[in-house]
């Protein structure tokens, strides 16, 4: 929470294989690929629903990662806030079959 997650070669965070993560308040820039890339029946709870405590904001993107801001692979989730999170491909890639996107603006 409140990290600066940039320039990474690849992908910002990764969360897989039977993982969960809760991701709020972090800065993700610029990233090789994905800003959070997560999959392998995990999930990702980014911030909460309201608030504007560290634990509760949205992650932000001033500059955009090099593909995706977030991107599910195989029957995983993403739930709550997805702030200003962006990928020079876009915000969100379509999730595939499998995996839950039930996050909001």
């Amino acid at each position: 929470m409140g990290n600066d997650i940039s320039n990474n070669a690849l992908d910002g965070i990764l969360v897989t294989t039977v993982s969960h993560a809760d991701i709020a308040s972090n800065t993700i820039n610029a990233n090789g690929a994905n800003g959070i890339n997560f999959g392998r029946n995990s999930g990702v709870d980014l911030g909460a629903d309201t608030g504007t405590g560290i634990f509760e904001l949205p992650n932000s993107t001033t500059v955009n990662n090099v593909e995706f801001g977030l991107r599910c692979f195989l029957n995983s989730y993403a739930d709550r806030r997805l702030g200003t999170l962006n990928g020079a491909l876009g915000q969100v890639e379509a999730f595939p079959a499998g995996c839950i996107n039930s996050t909001m603006p």
